[in-house]
């Protein structure tokens, strides 16, 4: 009897940090506000996956989308708030002095994919505060002798 409680207590530990690190969820268990949101934002998106995790005390969900040939991941709290929106974008469709840096700063090696970040809001106890101005950054991550690496750009292509 002990073992299968010692057992229990370890399934549930684990199922627990794996979750706050990030678990995939059905999309009949995301909340209906939080779906609402996102169909309200992206109402020609398609919601392709959904994970949630624990984090900046709440529930937050990472729903990727499909919106004609863009791809997007969106961080949006279990009540709808949207927190950040990052969209997968080519080299040639960045701001000029952003593909500049970015293409000086990752010369010799491979680059695996870019991101136009949007940062919309702030999540603190459970409630997204909506951002006075939305924060806008690009991302992008390389490959250079193998081993990962990331830059950050500003809009006027100044490294962050």
């Amino acid at each position: 009897m002990v073992g299968q409680y010692a057992r229990s207590v370890w399934y549930t530990t684990v199922t627990c940090l794996l979750c706050a690190a990030g678990c995939s969820v059905e999309l009949s268990k995301v909340t209906p506000e939080a779906k609402q949101s996102l169909a309200t934002a992206f109402p020609e998106a398609t919601i392709t996956k959904v994970e949630n995790e624990l984090k900046w005390g709440g529930t937050v969900y990472e729903a990727e989308l499909t919106q004609g040939a863009k791809k997007m991941e969106v961080k949006l709290s279990h009540d709808g708030g949207i927190i950040k929106v990052d969209t997968r974008m080519a080299m040639s469709d960045l701001p000029k002095a952003v593909a500049e840096t970015i293409t000086g700063a990752t010369k010799g090696a491979k680059l695996t994919e870019i991101e136009k970040v949007e940062v919309l809001g702030k999540l603190g106890s459970g409630k997204v505060t909506k951002l006075a101005e939305t924060k806008v950054y690009y991302k992008a991550k390389y490959r250079r002798l193998g081993l990962p690496a990331k830059i950050k750009v500003a809009p006027d292509g100044r490294r962050l």
